[in-house]
């Protein structure tokens, strides 16, 4: 009778585990809407499973029936029953290594983008061929194990692909397992359209569909670790702005702006900016600015770093989607460079995918452009909100079965580790020894 309860009381912890998470989101300061989701009454799916003799069903209806769930959990099982991980050993790079360079372990780093899928298996007539030289198979193979991992794809092995190159099977079926954790606070009822951003991927999803195979994808810059990040949030898109003003916040004004306006106070107005608000007296007007009474912004044009298009979607952190005047960052590996909104690369193809959802709206590409090179700001209030997601994964499959493995820029997977009470693994970082500063 004791084994019977204590199975029966494994089971509905198992069960509830796999349902709501095995942490809190609230544990880790998430807003309100992860982790909200309906009761699910273990013990009668267990009871309705066994009469229907399918229990072994039950793990499949408990857990979130997300795409990106049940890819990942086939990745898992996939990573699990790879060889054996007490044979994984460190690659060693006195220097970078690039094109035409020979290294004495050539053979692993080979095996390592096999296992990877970044590079298929070899004729051994073509191994033998190519020993100790870093060939130009192998640099096609660590490029495309570098655009898996989010680097730069250049095939030059420096510090960043080493240490990922150096990733144990371990660590990085720990990040698949974090992910999966994380999917499980969503809401249950995500359904396209939908706005996806995946903060330490830099990049961004929009779907029409959750099962959509081709959705629309482009990079985003992030706000900088680990001061200005940007937060997790599921929020609905009510409305559009071309031609925005920034409205600068008070923070950024207070550190970066008013030091600028004491020594100049031209600064304004070559930045095309001005003051909004009244002040009693000449004298009073710094302190009017740092108290808020009086703000800043800047307006629609090539300076503003808003860009021609704006996306705002109601939140407690102010933050939103927006175009940019500085293009070049979308070329970085790494892009957190904002104070904590999401840049996008494609802005007119996203205000197209926003407005091409919106019912009767009489907005087309060519209405779009238009609305882009105005002298006018132009608000668009959207009939039919769109949700918008922030959340935050360092493991994630895209559309193609693909697995990527990300930077924990914001150190979100240790905040989760501890919570789950896992001891922080070794990370292998005395065996990278790269020591290219500029390369990936």
């Amino acid at each position: 009778a004791r084994l019977d309860t204590a199975l029966s009381l494994s089971l509905i912890r198992f069960i509830n585990d796999i349902h709501y998470g095995r942490v809190k989101p609230r544990q880790l300061n998430y807003p309100s809407p992860f982790g909200s989701k309906q009761s699910l009454d273990a013990a009668s799916l267990i009871k309705q499973s066994l009469d229907n003799q399918a229990l072994a069903q039950v793990p499949e209806i408990a857990a979130p029936q997300f795409k990106q769930y049940r890819q990942l959990k086939q990745v898992l099982a996939q990573y699990r029953q790879a060889l054996p991980r007490a044979d994984f050993q460190p690659l060693i790079f006195e220097k970078s290594l690039r094109p035409g360079d020979r290294h004495p372990q050539t053979s692993l780093l080979r095996d390592r983008l096999i296992a990877a899928g970044a590079l298929p298996a070899q004729q051994p007539e073509q191994v033998a061929n190519e020993e100790n030289l870093y060939s130009e198979t192998l640099q096609e193979g660590v490029k495309a194990f570098q655009r898996q991992n989010g680097l730069q794809a250049d095939g030059v092995i420096g510090t960043e692909t080493a240490a990922r190159l150096n990733q144990s099977p371990e660590q990085k079926i720990l990040q698949i397992e974090l992910a999966m954790e994380r999917l499980r606070w969503l809401p249950e009822d995500l359904s396209g359209p939908l706005i996806i951003v995946n903060i330490p991927a830099y990049e961004l999803w929009a779907f029409d569909r959750l099962d959509d195979s081709q959705p629309l994808n482009m990079k985003v810059i992030v706000g900088k670790a680990l001061k200005n990040q940007t937060p997790v949030l599921f929020e609905e898109m009510k409305y559009l702005e071309f031609k925005p003003y920034w409205n600068i916040p008070r923070n950024i004004m207070n550190e970066e702006i008013l030091p600028r306006l004491t020594n100049d106070w031209g600064y304004l107005e070559s930045q095309n900016m001005e003051l909004v608000g009244n002040s009693e007296s000449w004298e009073d007007i710094f302190d009017d600015i740092r108290r808020g009474k009086i703000r800043a912004r800047q307006r629609p044009g090539k300076k503003n770093p808003l860009g021609k298009v704006k996306f705002i979607f109601p939140n407690q952190a102010d933050v939103y989607l927006h175009d940019t005047s500085t293009p070049g960052l979308f070329n970085r590996s790494r892009r957190d460079f904002s104070h904590g909104c999401v840049r996008v690369e494609a802005a007119e193809k996203l205000a197209e995918f926003v407005l091409n959802h919106q019912p009767e709206s009489g907005w087309d590409l060519s209405a779009i452009q238009k609305a882009m090179q105005a002298s006018q700001t132009r608000r668009v209030t959207l009939t039919k909100a769109i949700p918008v997601l922030f959340y935050y994964a360092t493991a994630f499959v895209d559309h193609n079965d693909n697995i990527h493995f990300y930077p924990d820029i914001y150190e979100q997977d240790a905040a989760l580790k501890k919570a789950l009470g896992i001891w922080p693994m070794p990370a292998n970082n005395g065996v990278l020894t790269a020591r290219s500063s500029g390369s990936s």
